[in-house]
């Protein structure tokens, strides 16, 4: 084996950490990991599915998204010993290249959750600035944009160049709960408002087609995206088991689909078929409570932007000493990709104000793929039942079966039907789902395309 695989399957054998979190670390890290700018667009999907289908389609991807979570722990089940990711149960089913997808797309994914920080806090900032000053904006909207970027990317160097961010427990405290707050004062704000704009509808809006459905799918899947961290939830988890692995997904995503509800209904209640892709922008800055959202937003941005840089950086490293074995552990590499993640983040924040269009192209592209795509395919793999003839032959342990195998050479010809008998209602539900998420692919981007061309 060449030292680039080497490199690359290098986790698969190292030996995991001491475990230490339970139930509840579990569930503050998938739920810290949850709530995002992606809670901002929601309203606007409600806009256009109407009350009822937005309801229904809220509570289905909770379940899919639940269930996939589910399909990870699973994964993690069957890989005692083994330092837990997407990448190492890719080895594990047998496709050790796989993992040089996965950090791409684990890269375009961060970079597109920092890309909507980034067109939130340009936004709110604008916002701010016409309230402070009234008309200072207008002449020289677009430059002002890109001085608010370029502001917050000027003050965010400092963190992003470090190799490693410790001790950031109170800081992500701090920045959650700022971003809790602007939520709550907004959520309130909506309901006590004495007179509601726009319309409202129970069924779907009679301007809605098949196509503008599809294009706000990614919205609600985006909304979960949280599905990468349970593998290292996993990992780190005490005595381990599926009841309190499950136990945390389920505490999770029930948790967000409550604040999710609020965070939808109530813009849409307030403000109707006028709610922006951002609903804050909705609301008045002179009311104080959200005048004070509007600064808190920002600051929450600035605790969350290096949270997904760090991740993406080490996931396209990977890639890069994949093929440049000798850049492992450079400067040049660690200075080049920070520059690189920051770079395609500011061109995109300044080429796109608009935050529902990111969370829907991210949302399809890469957390589609993150959240089931992947973790269907892989447990598919792992957790394969065998027919009886073809588990005679293969007498190995679990332990055996887990070692990486370079050239895997099918001697026992089965056909395709006959490996799919057998198999857990589970698994076939994983395969539904699996099959369910390529789907998506195609027709929500295809949707998402035709709404912005014909907009």
């Amino acid at each position: 084996m060449s030292t680039p695989k080497v490199n690359r399957l290098a986790d698969f054998h190292s030996v995991p950490a001491i475990p230490k979190g339970n139930v509840f670390t579990a569930w503050t890290c998938l739920t810290n990991c949850i709530i995002g700018a992606g809670m901002l667009s929601y309203a606007r999907a409600q806009a256009i599915c109407g009350w009822t289908l937005g309801i229904i389609l809220l509570l289905v991807f909770a379940i899919l998204s639940y269930f996939s979570l589910h399909l990870i722990s699973r994964c993690a089940m069957e890989m005692p010993g083994k330092r837990l990711s997407y990448s190492t149960m890719a080895v594990a089913a047998g496709y050790p290249r796989m993992p040089l997808f996965i950090d791409t797309l684990m890269f375009i994914h961060n970079a597109g959750i920092d890309t909507a920080y980034l067109q939130v806090f340009s936004s709110l900032g604008l916002a701010l600035l016409e309230n402070w000053s009234p008309g200072s904006t207008v002449e020289h909207r677009f430059w002002i944009r890109v001085g608010l970027i370029g502001l917050i990317v000027a003050l965010l160097l400092p963190v992003c160049f470090l190799k490693r961010i410790t001790n950031t427990a109170i800081t992500n405290a701090i920045g959650l709960s700022c971003f809790m707050y602007a939520i709550i004062a907004g959520v309130v704000y909506c309901f006590s408002v004495e007179e509601q704009v726009g319309e409202r509808y129970a069924g779907i809006p009679p301007t809605t087609t098949v196509w503008s459905i599809l294009s706000v799918f990614p919205i609600f899947i985006f909304g979960y995206s949280c599905h990468f961290t349970m593998p290292l939830v996993a990992e780190d988890m005490i005595n381990r088991n599926m009841k309190r692995l499950d136990t945390a997904a389920i505490l999770a995503v029930a948790f967000v689909v409550v604040i999710y509800l609020s965070v939808m209904v109530a813009p849409y209640y307030a403000f109707g078929d006028r709610i922006e892709s951002n609903f804050y922008l909705n609301l008045p800055v002179s009311n104080i409570a959200i005048h004070i959202g509007y600064i808190a937003l920002p600051f929450a941005v600035l605790t969350a932007f290096p949270l997904l840089l760090f991740p993406a950086r080490q996931s396209i490293s990977s890639v890069v000493t994949y093929y440049l074995p000798t850049l492992q552990d450079t400067l040049k590499l660690h200075i080049g990709t920070t520059i690189g993640f920051l770079v395609i983040c500011t061109v995109l924040a300044v080429a796109f104000e608009d935050l529902g269009v990111t969370i829907q192209f991210i949302g399809i592209i890469g957390t589609n793929f993150l959240a089931f795509v992947i973790p269907c395919f892989e447990y598919l793999h792992i957790c394969y039942s065998p027919s009886s003839s073809v588990a005679n032959m293969n007498s190995q342990d679990k332990a055996e079966e887990l070692e990486v195998k370079e050239d895997l050479t099918i001697t026992n010809k089965v056909s395709a039907l006959s490996k799919l008998k057998n198999q857990s209602l589970e698994w076939y539900g994983a395969l539904a789902l699996f099959i369910g998420g390529l789907i998506f692919f195609p027709l929500c981007l295809t949707g998402l395309l035709y709404e912005l061309t014909n907009s």
